[in-house]
């Protein structure tokens, strides 16, 4: 299932000298299928140049940032934890 994300603004470091951040070729929200794990999923993001990935996340009521590993690389998949139902936003995984 894709979905746009609509709480988390991304923000990447990139190694390169030119100084432009890297283009997002894809980016992907899926819902997991565990279904004892029901307000979990998974973020996939590929970029066309290696990057650090932070994620600054907003859900109206609090702000947060995570940085969810130091690698540099063009593909990130970030595990999605503490979602809320019902917490007055529509999930980005409905």
């Amino acid at each position: 299932m894709r979905n746009t994300v609509a709480l988390c603004l991304l923000a990447v470091s990139t190694a390169c000298a030119d100084r432009t951040p890297p283009a997002i070729l894809d980016i992907v929200l899926a819902r997991n299928d565990n279904e004892a794990v029901p307000l979990a999923g998974t973020l996939s993001i590929t970029l066309d140049e290696p990057a650090r990935l932070t994620l600054h996340f907003d859900d109206g009521d609090d702000q947060w940032t995570a940085r969810p590993n130091s690698e540099w690389s063009t593909t990130h998949d970030v595990p999605v934890l503490g979602l809320r139902a019902e917490s007055g936003t529509r999930s980005p995984l409905s």
